[in-house]
């Protein structure tokens, strides 16, 4: 859930994704912390990303894949993570999404790009 610049999680936890530095499953509403306050919009489902309106990304959860977008695979991430822009040079994100093992951005000038 995310609510006023904050995003709160509950339930399974066991790919970090809720981004508390722990895999323990919690039973009542956390706080994902290290997010900031500049948090534009969060998507998840095994692994989560959050585009912030400074058109940076951080990511946590799973990340067999490279879903994360940290430039590896394989070890989970229980906090959050920059990820890696370099490809989309200094165009602006407009909005991010998420699948099973993957990640997405769109660009404001209409590109797409998908990493994991």
């Amino acid at each position: 859930m995310y609510r006023q610049n904050r995003f709160f999680a509950f339930g399974n936890n066991a790919d970090g994704g809720f981004g508390i530095g722990n895999v323990n499953t919690q039973t009542s509403m956390v706080q994902v912390s290290n997010l900031g306050s500049n948090i534009v919009s969060v998507k998840c489902s095994i692994h989560c990303i959050a585009l912030t309106n400074t058109n940076t990304i951080v990511s946590w959860g799973m990340n067999n894949y490279g879903q994360l977008g940290t430039g590896s695979a394989g070890s989970t991430q229980s906090t959050p993570v920059s990820v890696s822009l370099t490809n989309i040079g200094s165009k602006t994100i407009a909005f991010v999404d998420v699948s099973y093992y993957a990640s997405y951005l769109l660009t404001t000038d209409g590109y797409i790009f998908a990493w994991g």
